[in-house]
């Protein structure tokens, strides 16, 4: 080789060894992934410099341009941001990695902004309003008020959404969002957004309330074995979770596998318990540079026992808060009656393809076939076995011996205070007997018959959804046009799960007065029924829901339009091969029930520069009630209430914005109407209330009742700040405070579950506030963020102007038309119940390692520090009512109470080296 080039090669090579030691050099990852993150803002503020991170998560400074000890923030959505100081000398020219922590909350996604330094002239372009998951307000529903129930903006699930890579996961039936899909699978919905009412959404037009999207992508995550454990004194004690993760073909083809399990033999409350199992496959194929398959197999079955409100006057006779009513010793074991079981095996199937440079396509195939069910104890012509069915109660008795003995032995004998399981075993074998002309035939059967028995009310759903999203970008104009096709068959029936030492159980309803017309199913006359069969009632319902939706979007200098439609139908239909001679309709297929639905919704958005914006939000919708909504009795009879209509949704909203390096604010309030709402209630109804017109109904029994053209009003301010107090100390406020009420007096029908009596009344309710939720929550903390990979915050927090749930017929004329209305008892018995305001300090620690090379990370979140035991979450009247004598201690309102301090620990460790 020629010298002189030899002598050149030495000589670039000693510059560019020199060069970069004159480079700051750091790269940004995923905390819990170790994958590098994209498009980080990099701020160091001495010395006015801002940049983002390439998309291997690096950034290079010219280190002439840095003091020797600087501090550098670093910050994307969706993450909790970073500030840390660095001494140049002390890092000897190598690289520095940066850990950020994902906020891992399925919450609303709220606005972070851009900053554009340069320019804030009227004439410039102003980065527009983004989406972001760290938003205080968020965060606070999700960490600090969640015990509470508190519901954003108070509206109710119902109206909320649960989306998954583009599919929507609501259940057509009741509308509610189908979580337990991934129960517990914390790794798939690692990356989960949301957008609060109609609003600016990718995936959808969107609902009134929280709409919850979640994103997974095998190859975003870190190749390797991760394993996770965590101990607590919540529902469950225990979780262990293990993933493996490894990326083929130069990530052409990633695949994610993981199993966990949590458990815990008895939860905080008392007799309950949870076993929880999860697996997931994950596999994504890079077909060509423009598409991409994934395809995602979970399965998470659930089963737990429940837990009963309470009255106080049993909180006190057990001198337990937490009292539980429905578990008792069994054998010495402890045996509960109520078990919820879960299990959804689920498959999502994504394509996603880059048909040009401005238009994108997303389609997806989803399939979901399980099981539902909950478990409760029966009985027939004998007592009612509930250890708190009131006329076991001390307060129901009237003489007084009598009742100081109830009372002793409330307090001392458990077989007294809880289910008394070998009481229904020996009255199940003294049941011996010989039951004639079986199953619609002639045969006989002989042996114990059961009294007392253990039953499952299953929901089985097979689910299948469709749906193409087109999305079209191009320099300032976005449009997005989707349809989605969703269909869903429920199996609802009744399984015999346990005869209590029994033989048979003898299928007729002793609710039904006249016996000849007692048996559910006439073509099987005197139905003996065994364990793991069928009985009671059998039908199934189908749920067809067509939805189109379109919305544009366009970026002016100063101001941004966003202006969305959507259309839609939907039927519902019931069938059941059941015949009871009480309903002509009880068999074969009813008529559909069909509806069209719509919305449109707009956004505009003023950017007065970099900092400042006011976002204003419009939205008009008709919306279908639900099948449980409409269809009377589906488990006797096929039939619907009438004079059904959509309810009426409109919803506004203006919020001011402002972002600064130092500083957050968000300042705003709403405004929501809903009209004409149709709402099912069912209760036991057993007071003479009704005239002799419907004397099936004076005589009391199950009712359906439903809530027709009922009005709902929401108005409510929301304000989250926050401030930057030093390099690590962060001040944050959240807050929500609402008034939500019933706006006017709608009509209550009441069916007869097992007659044709019926009747209707006009319930008071107007001005009542809407329970379920604290309509003023606060909260204020305290972060400090360590040196190096980690944080500690402190929050106090502040509930208040949360109601019980009224009893309508505590609120019609009949109940208090010989009452003064200016007396005592008439005040009791109408006004509502506020539940105690509460104040709650929590904390919150989390830290990361590299162990031997290994990233790890501890976390511990410790709740109710103050160790508050007057907690109480929500509460309803009792539907009984003495409307005769009009005693108001005997059916006292019920609450559900909350645990003191409690705590969560969680250790992660991944075996792959970093």
């Amino acid at each position: 080789m020629n010298p002189k080039r030899i002598l050149l090669f030495i000589i670039n090579g000693l510059l560019f060894i020199t060069a970069e030691g004159q480079v700051f050099m750091g790269q940004v990852i995923d905390a819990f992934k170790s994958t590098p993150i994209t498009n980080v803002t990099v701020e160091i503020d001495q010395v006015k410099l801002e940049m983002t991170t390439n998309e291997t998560g690096y950034f290079n400074i010219d280190q002439t341009k840095l003091p020797a000890t600087f501090s550098i923030k670093l910050s994307k959505s969706g993450y909790y941001p970073l500030q840390q100081n660095v001494n140049i000398d002390k890092l000897n020219g190598a690289q520095r990695i940066f850990s950020l922590v994902p906020i891992k909350t399925i919450q609303q996604e709220i606005a972070t902004i851009e900053l554009d330094q340069s320019d804030d002239t009227d004439e410039s372009d102003v980065y527009s309003l983004l989406t972001s998951s760290d938003d205080p307000i968020q965060k606070a529903a999700a960490f600090q008020f969640g015990i509470f129930r508190m519901k954003l903006r108070g509206i109710g699930d119902q109206w909320s959404r649960l989306g998954f890579n583009g599919f929507l996961l609501n259940d057509l039936q009741q509308g509610k969002s189908t979580y337990q899909i991934f129960s517990g699978q914390n790794k798939l919905t690692d990356y989960t957004d949301g957008i609060m009412g109609y609003n600016s959404n990718e995936d959808d037009f969107g609902d009134l309330g929280l709409n919850q999207w979640i994103s997974f992508n095998p190859i975003t995550y870190r190749k390797g074995l991760s394993l996770n454990y965590s101990v607590s004194n919540r529902s469950y004690t225990h979780r262990l979770g293990a993933q493996y993760v490894k990326h083929f073909n130069r990530s052409k083809v990633s695949l994610v596998i993981g199993a966990n399990r949590r458990w815990a033999f008895e939860g905080f409350i008392p007799g309950t318990f949870y076993d929880a199992w999860g697996a997931y496959i994950g596999l994504s194929k890079k077909i060509n540079s423009r598409t991409d398959v994934q395809l995602l197999l979970v399965n998470a079955p659930v089963q737990r026992g429940k837990s009963s409100p309470g009255t106080k006057e049993v909180f006190e006779l057990s001198d337990d808060r937490l009292y539980n009513s429905y578990w008792g010793y069994q054998s010495g074991k402890k045996r509960n009656s109520r078990v919820a079981k879960i299990e959804l095996p689920t498959a999502f199937l994504n394509l996603y393809s880059k048909l040009s440079d401005q238009l994108q396509l997303n389609l997806g195939l989803m399939a979901t076939k399980g099981k539902r069910s909950d478990s409760s104890i029966d009985w027939t012509n004998s007592p009612d076995p509930r250890p708190d069915y009131y006329q076991k109660l001390p307060s129901y008795i009237q003489d007084s011996a009598s009742k100081a003995g109830v009372t002793y032995e409330w307090k001392n004998n458990i077989n007294v205070r809880q289910i008394n399981w070998d009481q229904f075993y020996q009255a199940n074998y003294n049941q011996h007997t010989t039951v004639k002309n079986i199953n619609g035939g002639s045969d006989s059967v002989s042996g114990r018959r059961a009294i007392y028995f253990l039953n499952e009310r299953h929901s089985d759903p097979t689910d299948l959804e469709h749906f193409l999203n087109l999305k079209w970008h191009k320099s300032r104009n976005s449009i997005l046009l989707g349809y989605r096709i969703e269909y869903l068959m429920k199996e609802n029936y009744l399984l015999m799960s346990d005869l209590l030492g029994a033989d048979f159980f003898v299928d007729k309803e002793d609710f039904v007065d006249d016996q000849n017309l007692a048996h559910p199913n006439v073509n099987n006359l005197n139905h003996i029924v065994y364990e793991g069969d069928r009985y009671g009632y059998d039908y199934t319902s189908k749920h067809y829901r067509y939805d189109i939706f379109t919305q544009w979007e366009h970026k002016f200098k100063k101001w941004d339009l966003m202006f969305g439609l959507n259309g839609g139908y939907k039927s519902d239909v019931r069938r059941s091969d059941y015949k009871n001679l009480i309903f002509e309709n009880s068999s074969g297929t009813s008529e559909n029930f069909n509806a069209i639905q719509y919305g449109i919704k707009s956004s505009l958005t003023y950017k007065l520069n970099g900092r400042n914006y006011i976002l204003a939000n419009l939205a008009y919708a008709s919306k279908a009630p639900f099948f449980t909504d409409v269809f009377i009795n589906p488990q006797w009879r096929s039939d619907r209430i009438q004079d059904v209509t959509n309810a009426t949704v409109y919803q506004s909203s203006l919020h001011y914005f402002y972002r600064s390096p130092g500083a957050k604010i968000q300042l705003g309030g709403y405004a929501i109407q809903i009209k004409d709402l149709t709402q099912n209630k069912n209760f036991y109804l057993d007071e003479a209330l009704e005239d002799a017109t419907a004397q099936e109904l004076a005589n009391g029994g199950f009712i359906n009742a439903f809530y027709t053209h009922m009005d709902q009003r929401y108005f409510g301010l929301d304000l989250a700040i926050e401030y930057n107090l030093s390099a690590r100390f962060e001040l944050t406020f959240a807050g929500q405070v609402g008034d939500y009420i019933y706006s006017n007096r709608p009509t209550l029908l009441l069916f007869d579950q097992y007659s044709k009596a019926e009747a209707s009344h006009l319930i008071y309710l107007k001005n009542f506030f809407i329970p379920g939720t604290p309509q003023i929550a606060l909260t204020a903390g305290l972060k400090y963020n360590f040196k190096r990979n980690g944080f500690f915050g402190i929050n106090v927090s502040y509930l208040d102007k949360s109601f019980v749930e009224v009893n309508p017929l505590k609120r019609i004329p009949e109940t208090v038309g010989d009452l003064d209305r200016d007396g005592e008892t008439f005040r009791k018995i109408n006004d509502q119940e506020k539940l105690p305001s509460a104040v709650v300090v929590d904390a919150f620690i989390f830290k990361s390692y590299r162990f031997f090379g290994h990233y790890s990370s501890v976390s511990l979140s410790v709740n109710n520090i103050l160790n508050n035991k007057n907690l109480v979450s929500g509460g309803f009247e009792q539907n009984r009512f003495d409307f005769k004598d009009k005693q108001l201690d005997q059916f006292p309102n019920k609450y559900f109470n909350l645990q003191g301090i409690n705590y969560f620990l969680n250790i992660s460790l991944s075996l792959e080296k970093i």
